[in-house]
């Protein structure tokens, strides 16, 4: 099971580029600012952890997993807000996968959150298996709807070109 997680762990360090990439494939096809905001904001929310996550792990004592699960929340309370505030100072209307996007961030700060006070605050240890399992299964979601809502955008722009 363990390499399965490191496996897991892995290939998620590696989304970005399909996030990237599905951007891109967004600007050429023309779609909606809404949905196009909202997946460059969580790619710049994720490249930032991935650059603040090794400085974190570096450091030693029991300050270590305060910082850690507090950054994240911080993170994704920033990411929540950064898309409701670009939303309403630009005047659009939330898309569905933007919609989804800030559901993501709320769940990975609601994760954060619960696993802080079980591990800090509780000392239980009882959300490890989920906290493991859920974190990367969400970050994997919002670049698999990301694809699937560049797929339903290419095929409505195919079919309105027919």
């Amino acid at each position: 099971m363990g390499s399965y997680i490191s496996l897991v762990y892995e290939i998620a360090n590696y989304l970005w580029i399909a996030t990237i990439l599905v951007i891109i494939a967004g600007v050429y096809f023309k779609a909606n600012s809404s949905t196009l905001i909202s997946l460059t904001l969580w790619l710049i929310i994720d490249l930032i952890a991935y650059q603040v996550a090794p400085k974190i792990t570096a450091m030693e004592g029991d300050i270590k997993l305060h910082v850690w699960y507090t950054t994240w929340i911080a993170f994704d309370a920033i990411g929540i807000w950064l898309l409701l505030l670009l939303h309403t100072k630009l005047r659009i209307a939330i898309s569905k996968l933007s919609l989804f996007t800030a559901i993501s961030f709320f769940a990975l700060l609601l994760l954060q959150a619960a696993r802080y006070i079980d591990r800090i605050v509780l000392e239980t240890n009882m959300l490890a298996e989920i906290y493991k399992f859920c974190i990367p299964a969400i970050q994997f979601t919002v670049p698999i709807m990301a694809v699937f809502w560049l797929y339903t955008t290419f095929r409505t722009k195919e079919r309105v070109t027919q």
